[in-house]
């Protein structure tokens, strides 16, 4: 029998999702599909298996004994409940408080015992002495000992007209004792040569011998503050080397000098000590050789 003719119909294709065929795939791999399996028939058969036990545990409560007896006795309470009104009051003030004694707020410690002991110098420039017993004050007496200690350090001096070991030096310009002391200021210098190669107008060269200059101190200006060809900014926390401040006048520089700052041109350069640095400077390109041939604290001041 021949069916008629008519549009062919196609059906949908059902397919399971990625997700669950790996998931089957993944359970047959470890053995867990039985597994699966009887969680499954455990979940349905469980409400029908509390069903059918649950007469048997209605059966098995017991009835509590007061119930019991309530219901012998025909259903009335042999028992009375009497409410009593509490009034507690203060709690007597002699048994809260017995075997305590009352203390003094007030109460004096007595006064701080200064005796034996001497502050300030006395005629002959001695320091001030301090008497040896045991310290029995407050801490009022204690800071004025330590006071007085640090002054007999500081100022005095042996026989001999020289500082003693281990002491600072007293301040000049006062008395002994007078003055307390003084904080000394400090701040890395250097020593450095300078050699200036010039031209004349014939284009000889003409060398200067070495300047040297002992104890620069920081934003010195070098060989002069007209000509500044480099300042002296001081040395670097971390390789304590000396740096310099290049100006925009310097064309080139040349040497074993480390660029800190600047891309084009050097505009912070740090110098290693014993190795000369040489700087173009201005247009008609003269050179100035610098070389650090020492760095060292100087004592700048006194706070």
């Amino acid at each position: 029998m021949k069916r008629p003719k008519g549009p062919e119909l196609k059906m949908p294709e059902v397919r399971v999702p990625a997700v669950l065929t790996d998931l089957h795939h993944d359970l047959r791999d470890r053995r867990l599909l039985p597994v699966i399996g009887l969680v499954l028939v455990a979940i349905v058969a469980t409400p029908f298996l509390l069903g059918q036990g649950g007469g048997e545990a209605e059966e098995a409560i017991e009835v509590p004994a007061a119930i019991q007896a309530l219901k012998e006795s025909g259903g009335h309470r042999t028992a009375t409940l009497t409410v009593v009104e509490a009034n507690p009051g203060l709690r007597d003030y002699r048994k809260r408080l017995r075997r305590r004694t009352p203390l003094d707020p007030f109460r004096s410690f007595g006064k701080p015992s200064l005796k034996g002991a001497q502050l300030g110098g006395g005629s002959g420039g001695e320091g001030a002495s301090v008497s040896s017993a045991p310290v029995t004050s407050t801490s009022t007496t204690v800071e004025k000992t330590q006071t007085t200690e640090t002054t007999k350090t500081t100022t005095t001096d042996d026989k001999s007209g020289g500082a003693a070991p281990g002491s600072t030096p007293a301040p000049e310009g006062g008395g002994k004792g007078d003055n307390p002391p003084q904080a000394v200021l400090y701040a890395f210098g250097v020593d450095v040569s300078i050699v200036h190669v010039s031209r004349d107008a014939d284009g000889r060269k003409q060398t200067s011998e070495p300047d040297v200059r002992k104890k620069v101190l920081p934003t010195v200006s070098l060989p002069s503050k007209d000509t500044a060809v480099v300042t002296y900014m001081g040395v670097s926390p971390k390789t304590r080397k000396p740096l310099f401040l290049v100006s925009s006048s310097v064309t080139g520089v040349f040497g074993e000098g480390k660029c800190v700052t600047g891309t084009e041109a050097c505009q912070l350069i740090e110098m290693e000590p014993g190795f000369p640095q040489t700087f173009e400077y201005g247009e008609g390109g003269d050179l100035y050789k610098i070389k650090v041939t020492d760095v060292e604290l100087v004592v700048t001041g006194h706070s």
